[in-house]
């Protein structure tokens, strides 16, 4: 049979086989289901014997096909594996993959054994049973063409997300998933693009099921640290928290002003300190400039014209946060 039409025929067997196969949904959920997605997801199995004393040997290893995943176990054990080995005193390493028809390694089993000869002479292998366990990372088939990103979201007993763990996805959907995730308490995501629009599904790794979501919408209002915005109707009062005269943020003001208006500019720190000085400056100046100093009288009330104005304060002893202080007497004889 020609290598295209061995090709052809595993593809129209997975059909059929995928079809009535385990969910992959479902493998997620144990060990136990996900060696069961193994089993029945497997159509073609690489099985061979090796020795460090062989011969080179076409019939040591073997490429075997079944249209029925279920029997894919007998079809290897109806098979010989002969080589040539010069010493019987080395062991034989016996070696047995399944692959689905995409050659994504589903299970895998190896062993050592001795090789016994009988007394006519003829040598086999002493033991041949190989246990076949999952490999650390195995692809599961979604079907979901067009998935562009994976990953989960693992769970402590409490429900808090412990970690996020991304997986390979390739162009047809399959997910490279890792097998220690198996039965483990988490989420996994999925994301692809539908006209554009990302869409994201999200499933319980435990029992396989889909999550109930919910929609939340929210509004954000950014505010800048230290920043206080006045209106022409109101005076800039500005009240600003200190600990050892040290401020988180200092304060500085946006006013807006829509008439020519006086207004009240005083700011004050919770340790009674208060500002020597302002700086007012226009906002967005086709120049840049327009920045002028006003020294602090008492109670001062400065005369704003139509505009946006920002009022940036001076200090004594009041200092932001990683601003050291300056000694007056440094540099002095």
């Amino acid at each position: 049979m020609k290598k295209n039409t061995i090709v052809l025929v595993l593809a129209f067997i997975a059909t059929i086989c995928q079809s009535m196969a385990m969910s992959w949904t479902d493998a997620l959920t144990s060990p136990e289901k996900a060696k069961q997605y193994g089993i029945e997801h497997s159509i073609q199995a690489w099985a061979g014997s090796w020795s460090e004393s062989m011969l080179p040997s076409s019939n040591s290893g073997k490429l075997l096909y079944s249209q029925d995943p279920l029997k894919l176990g007998s079809v290897v054990a109806n098979e010989s594996f002969d080589m040539k080995v010069t010493d019987i005193t080395k062991p034989v390493q016996l070696d047995v993959q399944y692959f689905d028809e995409s050659f994504n390694l589903l299970l895998y089993g190896s062993r050592q054994t001795v090789i016994v000869q009988g007394v006519d002479g003829t040598c086999h292998s002493a033991d041949s049973e190989i246990v076949l366990e999952l490999p650390d990372m195995m692809v599961f088939k979604t079907g979901e063409e067009g998935l562009s990103q994976a990953f989960v979201r693992l769970k402590d007993e409490n429900g808090n997300i412990i970690d996020w763990i991304y997986l390979s996805v390739n162009q047809s959907g399959d997910i490279t998933y890792d097998t220690s995730l198996l039965g483990k308490s988490g989420e996994l995501i999925t994301m692809k693009y539908v006209n554009g629009v990302m869409v994201s599904s999200c499933r319980d790794i435990k029992t396989g099921y889909p999550m109930t979501t919910l929609d939340v919408a929210s509004t954000i209002k950014p505010k800048v640290h230290g920043m206080v915005e006045v209106s022409d109707d109101s005076d800039i009062l500005v009240f600003v928290e200190s600990t050892n005269n040290v401020a988180s943020a200092l304060p500085f003001a946006l006013m807006t002003v829509t008439k020519e208006s006086l207004h009240q500019v005083v700011a004050i720190s919770s340790e009674g300190e208060i500002a020597n000085g302002f700086w007012i400056r226009e906002a967005m100046s086709e120049d840049g400039t327009g920045t002028y100093q006003v020294i602090h009288p008492q109670n001062p009330y400065i005369l704003f014209k139509p505009g946006k104005w920002w009022v940036t304060f001076t200090w004594g002893s009041l200092r932001g946060p990683n601003v050291p202080v300056v000694n007056p007497n440094r540099g002095k004889g």
